[in-house]
């Protein structure tokens, strides 16, 4: 019976959504955003998970890495909730850099020094030393990019949209190397590099061997740069578990899922499998309440 009055309820809501009446599409809207938020297409560290990572990551004491780190949230937040936990943070663009700075000023009286708790580098993070074209953009700095193909846009090129810059970019294992870091630290690793994610792991060789977690995100931009989630399973899902974030847990998919291929922004979390990669991994896995396995 109940199966029934499920299989007539779809039929009728199959029919008024094809009638396309007002309500039908006030429904659509509503369904939609429903949608939205069960999939967590959200960009606040608050309500999105990134935040309640970083305080799984800040109970390790352990080391994070922030790439893409601009105006400095991400790591004051770890920073604020770490009792001994430090941060390298990169940030290519100089006005965001002096932001950074300035908004995180009481952490670098020593900063770059073997005692400091944040270690700063104005520079990109790539797959080589090299300088590199940077798209800045005035009217949203944080959408400021290496990305040509994205920077490039008609839409984006007609409004002047972007400035082109030379900025120094340096692979993630020598901005390690120079840090004085032991890579063993780092639990965390987090790259919001507007497209030129691939590369950032591409420069990371050594990271990677003994990173607990990867956080990157997944959305537009990967489709501009043709780098798929298919390219990202072909290339790391035998060292690393990859999962999507949600606000208070992390949903792992073991095989190449094409309906995650919406680019609608979502966090993507690598967990690595090593036995020599930082317990933070280990530890995650073993939450059962908060990780799960499609």
């Amino acid at each position: 019976m109940k199966k029934r009055i499920k299989q007539l309820m779809l039929h009728l809501l199959k029919k008024h959504a094809l009638s396309r009446m007002p309500l039908s599409s006030e429904l659509a809207k509503l369904g939609n955003y429903y949608h939205e938020y069960y999939y967590n297409v959200n960009h606040n560290p608050i309500e999105n998970g990134e935040y309640w990572l970083l305080n799984m990551a800040a109970a390790q004491e352990a080391d994070i890495i922030d790439v893409g780190a601009f105006i400095g949230e991400y790591s004051n937040y770890f920073l604020t909730h770490a009792r001994q936990g430090r941060v390298i943070a990169v940030e290519p663009s100089i006005e965001s850099y002096a932001a950074l700075c300035s908004n995180l000023r009481s952490y670098i009286c020593e900063a770059n020094c073997a005692a400091s708790r944040l270690l700063l580098f104005n520079c990109a993070a790539s797959e080589n030393d090299t300088d590199l074209e940077y798209f800045y953009s005035s009217t949203h700095p944080n959408g400021s990019t290496l990305n040509h193909a994205f920077a490039n846009q008609p839409e984006f090129t007609s409004s002047n949209e972007f400035i082109l810059r030379l900025v120094q970019a340096k692979s993630l294992d020598s901005i390690i190397l120079a840090s004085g870091l032991q890579m063993e630290a780092v639990a965390l690793l987090k790259i919001d590099a507007e497209g030129h994610e691939n590369a950032v792991l591409r420069g990371a060789c050594n990271v990677l061997k003994t990173v607990g977690i990867v956080q990157i995100e997944y959305g537009m931009h990967n489709l501009s740069k043709r780098w798929l989630l298919k390219d990202i399973y072909c290339e790391y899902s035998s060292r690393f578990h990859i999962g999507r974030l949600y606000p208070s847990s992390i949903v792992i998919s073991k095989d190449y899922d094409p309906k995650w291929e919406d680019f609608k922004g979502r966090n993507l979390v690598m967990l690595n499998k090593s036995s020599d990669a930082h317990p933070f991994a280990k530890s995650m896995l073993a939450r059962k309440d908060s990780v799960f396995w499609l």
